[in-house]
């Protein structure tokens, strides 16, 4: 998870670096590329790594403390050094601190749909998934307290945590509350999984292909905005049909890093991916002064 975490940061940072020289050539390529899959992974490595224990102490120490501070920070180094009149306020998250605001919704909900049983947690990812792609029609969920991302991107948290329980199961470890008989389907999955092991491989690189080949073909039909999943279809000029091309585009993702990402160490990858949240929330303080002074123009 480090080796993934630590090569999502720095798609993160280049795609945000990519946003100050976007052309039409390969630069738009790649960061549309990018756009596609590297917030789905993020928020699923959060849900991975999330927990339904002590849910007021992880929130006020690992998210809401930093959102505050950081919220306040970006807004003063607006007002300060960009020159730009920017309303101190809490409810709109600055740029990139969507994400941890998402994350304190997302950690709030987490005790209320977490489940033992297998078919609730397939059904309740299925409403996740209904509730991402019919949101799209409300015009009233937007940037406002990021509810259009909490609400798209929740299904992929939902993923991440269910999961991680999945891979405690497989590796014997202890997990509360646990249904009876889950062991069995896990087993029998696991059976499944590795007699049609080369055939799941080549699904799974066939349609990473055919993404890259799609996104080559279509990308001068796409709006950047689309890939921020921020407002409505309306507003954006965006369908359900590239919703759900998204949102599929981020399973595949998942499965395919679960599936090809080395389990060793990267060297300076893995470390990069334990210092994601400093860099996350930093890094875009160097991304806006080099804008305001046009350095990549």
């Amino acid at each position: 998870m480090d080796n993934l975490k630590g090569i999502l940061i720095v798609l993160v940072v280049l795609g945000h670096f990519l946003e100050l020289c976007m052309g039409k050539g390969f630069s738009r390529y790649l960061y549309i590329l990018i756009y596609f899959f590297h917030m789905p992974l993020f928020v699923y490595c959060s849900g991975y790594f999330a927990k339904c224990t002590k849910v007021g102490e992880r929130i006020l120490k690992r998210l809401l403390i930093p959102y505050v501070i950081f919220q306040m920070l970006y807004i003063l180094f607006e007002r300060v050094v960009l020159k730009n009149d920017l309303e101190m306020q809490f409810s709109k998250p600055y740029w990139i601190l969507w994400y941890l605001f998402a994350m304190i919704v997302w950690t709030i909900l987490l005790p209320v749909v977490s489940t033992d049983s297998r078919k609730k947690q397939v059904l309740i990812f299925i409403m996740a998934v209904a509730a991402a792609l019919l949101a799209g029609y409300d015009n009233g969920v937007g940037r406002s307290m990021s509810l259009s991302r909490i609400i798209v991107y929740f299904p992929f948290f939902l993923l991440g945590y269910d999961l991680h329980m999945w891979d405690k199961e497989r590796e014997g470890l202890p997990v509360e509350g646990k249904e009876k008989g889950r062991e069995v389907i896990t087993r029998k999955l696991d059976v499944l999984a590795g007699k049609y092991r080369n055939v799941i491989n080549c699904v799974v690189i066939a349609s990473f292909i055919g993404i890259v080949v799609v996104t080559e073909r279509y990308m001068g039909n796409w709006k950047l905005s689309w890939f921020y999943e921020a407002a409505s279809y309306k507003s954006t000029g965006s369908g359900i049909e590239f919703r759900l091309f998204h949102l599929a585009a981020g399973m595949l993702g998942v499965f395919g890093v679960r599936r090809f990402l080395p389990n060793k160490r990267i060297p300076i990858v893995h470390k990069l991916g334990q210092k994601t949240m400093p860099i996350y929330l930093t890094h875009g303080f160097l991304v806006k002064w080099i804008d305001m002074y046009n350095l990549f123009s």
